[in-house]
């Protein structure tokens, strides 16, 4: 049951929603048909990714419903995919309360409302680095930051797993989608990898309500020294995800993957929260280590956004004290927490992988008191 009302609502919304996002791409895609500059200064919300983000655009732009139909389709399933496989060997009626727990939350919600691509970025990368066989990872997650720059992250993932391969696939998947931006934009090229992106501000202002990085963070709460401020919050979060994944080098690749997802949101320049879809996962995730105050923190923060109700569209509704700088920046604080716990020794108990994602990746399955470097 609560699947299908969680099904419902998110039909709901992706039919209801106002799109506004997607129309970026497929007017990017537009234009490059067209000839014209897809960066070209307009006065709606600008084009910001990759050029090679804009050829999918154009690909977008000739079946507008379908693609809208698959991005929502997409964002649905490699969220509800990601939350059960943190889980480990979860039963029906958990997988299917996890699955809906996963789709109601927030950023999958938004990302339905807005027609991101942001299911479609997050589906490669699990796809890549859960069920493709070892020999062949890297290359979608490349593929992904082609599309978006922030699943460069997730090289952290082969770097502390030690596996050079997958690492240099990544690195060949994200060249091969510049080489194909350039033969088909080079100008336009040039332009973003030259200047575009090198500027944070382009996409939209850093100290909105919505942006739950640590930039954000700083942007509203130390305006005056925000640059400084997160520069240093970055290097905090960066120890405590580098320990974290040390801690789990050797366990199913879902946690590595979560805690380079959790990394790159956290120290990204901007990270609305439609980009927070792994939240539920990490959710889940920090439940089954039985790190019960945690994950209600970041279950409840994944499915009410107190920054919008509290923080954002009234952002005096707890005062100017400490509680509302935490409803306004909830996000990137259940972020932070989660990392945090991350970072101690995981339990005995959860060292089981997702049975889905092990029937997929026999590697993923690791039995107590082994390892798994390649995984």
């Amino acid at each position: 049951m609560a699947c299908l009302v969680a099904g419902a609502l998110a039909g709901w919304v992706a039919i209801r929603g106002n799109h506004i996002d997607f129309e970026v791409y497929v007017r990017a895609g537009a234009r490059l048909l067209d000839g014209r500059d897809p960066y070209a200064a307009r006065a709606e919300l600008p084009f910001t990714y990759p050029p090679f983000a804009a050829i999918l655009g154009a690909l977008m732009s000739l079946a507008q419903p379908i693609a809208l139909a698959m991005l929502a389709l997409l964002t649905v399933v490699s969220t509800s995919f990601a939350t059960v496989a943190s889980w480990g060997t979860a039963s029906g009626p958990v997988a299917l309360l996890l699955v809906a727990g996963g789709i109601a939350s927030e950023p999958v919600l938004r990302s339905l409302h807005l027609g991101q691509v942001n299911g479609l970025v997050v589906g490669l990368v699990v796809v890549d680095l859960l069920i493709v066989p070892t020999r062949w990872r890297g290359w979608l997650t490349g593929l992904a930051a082609g599309i978006k720059l922030t699943p460069l992250v997730f090289v952290l993932h082969p770097i502390f797993r030690r596996d050079w391969a997958m690492l240099v696939r990544m690195l060949a998947g994200l060249a091969a989608t510049v080489v194909a931006g350039a033969a088909v934009l080079p100008a336009a090229s040039r332009r973003f990898w030259g200047d575009l992106v090198a500027d944070p501000g382009r996409v939209g202002g850093l100290g909105f309500a919505d942006n739950q990085s640590l930039r954000g963070v700083a942007e509203r709460l130390v305006p005056n020294h925000a640059a400084v401020v997160w520069a240093l919050a970055s290097l905090v979060v960066l120890a405590l995800g580098m320990r974290a994944l040390a801690l789990r080098r050797d366990r199913p690749a879902i946690e590595s993957v979560l805690t380079c997802g959790l990394i790159g949101l956290l120290v990204s320049p901007i990270s609305w929260s439609h980009h927070w879809l792994m939240l539920p996962a990490v959710a889940a995730l920090l439940l089954r280590e039985r790190r019960f105050v945690s994950a209600v923190v970041v279950a409840t923060v994944a499915l009410l956004a107190p920054h919008w109700y509290l923080g954002g569209v009234l952002p005096g509704a707890l005062g100017a004290g400490a509680l509302g700088a935490a409803a306004a920046n909830s996000m990137a604080l259940a972020g932070i927490l989660a990392l945090v716990t991350l970072g101690l020794r995981p339990s005995r108990t959860s060292h089981l992988a997702s049975s889905y994602a092990a029937e997929a990746s026999p590697s993923l399955a690791v039995p107590p008191g082994t390892g798994n470097a390649t995984a």
